[in-house]
């Protein structure tokens, strides 16, 4: 299957966003541990609509869950409204 011309550029768009996004949180982490903050992270793997939080502490891993759950009902709504063709 051939991508069209615009559709490759969203695909390259796509990848330089998240590489772009990997080295924001490098900077920021190396930035905070050498002002000898504390730092905290946490990571959202979603598996089919189940999300799965991995948290730093307790206050990361709600705002994680809090995300999780949204970005679930994102992807159900999207689902739902490609199966009927509405978009």
């Amino acid at each position: 299957m051939y991508l069209g011309e615009f559709d490759l550029r969203m695909v390259y768009a796509g990848f330089i966003l998240m590489i772009v996004g990997i080295v924001l949180v490098i900077i920021g982490l190396v930035a905070g541990s050498m002002r000898g903050d504390r730092v905290e992270g946490g990571a959202i793997i979603i598996i089919g609509p189940i999300p799965i939080v991995l948290g730093s502490s307790p206050g990361v891993a709600k705002a994680l869950v809090i995300a999780g759950i949204f970005l679930t009902a994102m992807a159900i709504i999207a689902y739902i409204l490609l199966s009927r063709g509405n978009v």
